[in-house]
């Protein structure tokens, strides 16, 4: 139950109440939830930074559990509508995975 500062009394579907991620439109709660990932891989950032890097992927630090990072990764890297198949941006340190430098038999 919700009570109006005019003293109305109901549900929040009652008295047409919205949270404030059902207001904004698209683009801003996308970029809000990247700054909120960014914030967790990478420290503190500012908002007005994640619209001008779209791409950015931070490293998994040092003590998050692989499987937290992906979860976190993954959020990164989706479209509106489902996972883009795009590899993310990281810095190139010159490494390869094994699995692409194997020769087939």
């Amino acid at each position: 139950m919700f009570m109006t500062p005019d003293g109305r009394a109901g549900t929040r579907w009652e008295l047409d109440l919205r949270y404030k991620s059902e207001t904004m439109w698209t683009g801003k709660r996308l970029a809000h939830r990247r700054h909120k990932v960014i914030e967790k891989l990478a420290g503190t950032t500012d908002f007005q930074w994640v619209p001008d890097h779209p791409t950015y992927v931070p490293d998994r630090p040092k003590r998050m559990r692989r499987t937290t990072y992906r979860r976190l990764r993954n959020r990164l890297v989706a479209s509106r509508h489902g996972v883009s198949n795009d590899p993310p941006q990281t810095a190139d340190l010159g490494l390869h995975c094994w699995k692409t430098s194997m020769k087939p038999i």
